[in-house]
């Protein structure tokens, strides 16, 4: 029997609630960021392993029953932000936990990772790809300043322009400040920046309310550590430390690079430093970009870097692919269950839904057995690629941010194929939907998920969606109590869809008050025009989309003819429809 080591990562956070529920007893958390704690990067980037059990909130990390103060019956994944939807009701320390949360404390994460689950991320800390989300705790210190409580806000955020969005609040001074994203990246990276350089919190906390640029801080955490150092006694440790020293001026010019941010010198200077020679520009970048070979003089002239111009140039592309292709998915895509895939062997949704009701067992008696189907739900991920080619004279001319922009357009080409072919189930052949579990098309007349005359984009039409949606049930009418989460539109409904799901729309009168402000808005081109759908919120999708492990993957090959480079793009996926009874749609 293999043994796994776990390790435990716990962040904290400080937080005023504004989201807190008095009738339900609930309030939204944003438990885990990508903030590194610890030497860990716990990705946000989609939901973590969970379960089969709920999830609990527990005070202070204390895993006893006595201690369990609530659950989480929700969860969501929104601007690598992990938000969680904390109910205080009939746990052993409910009263307390929610008196606790009510009045404002920190929300701290408990994860377990895999021993092998770790990967590189930075100079100081590992990235967790893959966790397991185990508790959530209220506790008294804060240690990650991004996880906050959160406020409603009409701005639109990254990720998604289209819908009400939710932003990270903090209290100061009795006053409330909502910070963007940009400011918690600043205050991440100076964080980061004054916990490598050894300095005091009390005086990392004194640069964030500086309120100077990030970077022209970072400037005076450098200033005040090498002070530090020049004043430590001869033979001092200080003098030793190599971590403050750039890990690679070749990486990082090239990152800047890519990010089309403007060098100190040349590109070729930095090659040059690095240990590459030419008798001229053209063969310095030939020989470090087209070759990967450095010249033997790197060795005689004291360069000891072990960077390669070609691997760098590959890795930071590949991961400028990555970043771009895990960022918050948009339109259509929001309404499928992302699966890791691990070949490009059939892969089966099982339809859940035929998990029926429990039935009574008489004395002496046997348990009744069903079966799960999944024959007519499997899928195969199949491959696509696109190749482009960039000229000798863009590495010449150091333009590498303009490749940069063609990787970030490559990125939104695969992830518009992605689209593609969830629209293709969303109306299919003969306008039904593609094929679920159960072998009937989507929104086939037994499924129950459309009405039966259209009805219009208005308050009494989505009424009657969610009725659908509300009386969906399993095998064995056992109901499935979904909630409604999203409304699903093209471009022709956007602007009605806007004005009735506006939080602006309210008054005195009962009548005149907007009942669904709560849902999320979803807007795609592919939805065709005069159709809206109403799906459920949670974890149950319509949809299940598989991505084989590692794509998209990006590979450069230099072309001998040209003395450019090659770059081609390879992503695999698959699709299928997942729960029929999770959408409803208007006619």
């Amino acid at each position: 029997m293999a043994v796994t080591t776990q390790k435990e990562v716990r962040r904290a956070s400080a937080f005023k609630p504004t989201t807190a529920n008095e009738s339900s007893r609930t309030v939204s958390l944003v438990i885990a960021t990508e903030a590194p704690i610890d030497g860990v990067v716990l990705s946000c980037r989609q939901l973590p392993n969970y379960g089969p059990h709920p999830i609990p909130v527990l005070l202070s990390h204390e895993n006893n029953a006595a201690r369990m103060a609530g659950r989480l019956i929700d969860l969501k994944v929104e601007n690598r932000q992990l938000i969680g939807l904390a109910q205080f009701t009939d746990a052993p320390a409910a009263d307390e936990g929610w008196a606790l949360a009510r009045s404002g404390c920190a929300v701290s994460v408990g994860a377990s990772l895999d021993g092998g689950s770790l990967e590189p991320h930075s100079k100081t800390a590992d990235l967790a790809r893959n966790w397991r989300l185990r508790e959530a705790s209220l506790v008294p210190v804060p240690a990650d300043p991004a996880c906050l409580t959160r406020s409603q806000t009409t701005e639109p955020q990254e990720g998604n322009s289209m819908t009400t969005q939710t932003t990270a609040t903090q209290t100061t001074d009795d006053d409330e400040t909502t910070l963007t994203r940009s400011q918690l990246l600043r205050q991440n990276r100076i964080l980061r920046s004054a916990a490598a350089a050894g300095l005091p919190a009390e005086e990392a906390d004194e640069l964030v309310r500086s309120g100077k640029p990030a970077d022209e801080v970072i400037i005076t955490i450098v200033e005040r550590m090498a002070g530090r150092l020049s004043s430590a006694p001869a033979g001092h440790p200080a003098h030793g430390v190599t971590a403050t020293q750039p890990a690679d001026p070749l990486a990082e010019a090239i990152n800047r690079a890519w990010d089309g941010k403007p060098l100190e010198k040349p590109l070729t200077e930095y090659l040059r430093e690095a240990g590459y020679a030419g008798r001229n520009g053209e063969d310095l970048v030939r020989s470090a970009f087209l070759t990967g070979k450095r010249s033997p003089l790197h060795l005689e002239r004291g360069f000891h870097s072990t960077s390669d111009a070609q691997s760098l140039l590959l890795a930071t592309g590949d991961r400028r692919l990555q970043d771009r292709h895990e960022e918050a998915p948009r339109g259509i895509l929001e309404l499928a269950r992302i699966r890791q895939l691990a070949d490009f062997r059939e892969a089966s949704v099982i339809d859940a839904g035929l998990v029926g009701s429990a039935k009574s067992i008489e004395e002496g008696g046997e348990i009744t057995f069903g079966s799960l189907q999944s024959e007519d739900g499997k899928y195969r991920p199949k491959r696509y690629g696109l190749g482009l080619q960039f000229t000798f004279e863009s590495l010449k001319n150091d333009d590498l941010g303009g490749i940069g922009a063609v990787i970030d357009e490559v990125s939104a080409t695969m992830l518009e194929a992605e689209a593609a072919q969830l629209g293709e189930l969303l109306h299919g052949t003969g306008g039904l939907g593609g094929t679920c579990p159960d072998g009937l098309a989507l929104f086939h007349a037994d499924h129950n998920n459309k009405p039966g005359a259209p009805v219009q984009m208005g308050v009494g039409g989505l009424a009657s969606m969610v009725t659908l949606l509300r009386n969906q049930t399993s095998v064995g009418s056992r109901r499935l109590w979904l909630n409604p989460g999203y409304v699903l539109v093209g471009t022709d409904l956007e602007t009605t869809a806007l004005q009735l799901l506006s939080e602006a729309w309210s008054a005195t009168d009962p009548d005149n008050t907007n009942p669904w402000k709560s849902l999320q808005l979803v807007v795609d081109p592919l939805v065709p025009v005069g159709y809206f759908y109403v799906v459920a919120a949670g974890n149950r999708k319509p949809f299940e989309l598989g991505r084989v492990k590692g794509m998209p993957q990006l590979s450069m090959e230099d072309d001998f003819s040209t003395s450019g480079m090659k770059m081609k793009v390879e992503h695999a996926f698959g699709a299928a429809c997942s729960d029929h009874r999770t959408i409803v749609r208007n006619q």
